[in-house]
């Protein structure tokens, strides 16, 4: 996997990509939670609800933002779940971190677990064709991402069916 700054690269030109507004100039733009919102209703429109663009023209303190993102990763964990099929990856994201200090590698964590998402989902034809279209660095750095995600959903989901087949 690169650097720490060319995955976030990556992962900002991935959802500048998706069809959704704003746009971002890095994942500390993801802080309040508004811009992934948008995402995942891309994703899935009848599962995530629309975020209020009223909302996202005030301010928000840090605890505001924590509370946005900790519904967002819930609404997450159970579309993994119910729709997908799957688990999320153990290490999840310090969404405090994120909401109270915009922190890249926490960020990171969380946004890999969006792009997981929109590439298991129904429409991962689109969501691959737009991988497609990124610069060769950044599409680089989304397959890399892509592989260590598999890998880790292929690592989780077997310690989960052993802790099953143990009960």
């Amino acid at each position: 996997m690169g650097s720490e700054r060319a995955v976030a690269a990556a992962l900002v030109d991935w959802i500048n990509a998706c069809p959704i507004d704003p746009k971002i100039h890095s994942l500390g733009d993801l802080s309040d939670g508004y811009v992934i919102a948008k995402v995942l209703q891309d994703i899935d429109p009848n599962y995530f609800r629309s975020p209020s663009s009223d909302n996202h023209d005030r301010p928000a303190g840090w605890l505001s933002k924590f509370q946005k993102l900790r519904k967002l990763h819930r609404d997450l964990t159970k579309y993994y779940t119910e729709v997908l099929g799957h688990r999320l990856p153990s290490t999840g994201p310090n969404l405090t971190a994120i909401a109270k200090d915009g922190n890249i590698e926490e960020a990171i964590k969380l946004t890999k677990i969006v792009v997981s998402a929109a590439v298991l989902s129904d429409r991962k034809e689109d969501y691959v064709a737009m991988m497609q279209g990124l610069s060769r660095s950044s599409q680089t750095e989304m397959m890399n991402i892509l592989n260590e995600t598999i890998l880790q959903q292929q690592d989780d989901d077997a310690a989960s069916r052993k802790s099953e087949d143990e009960v």
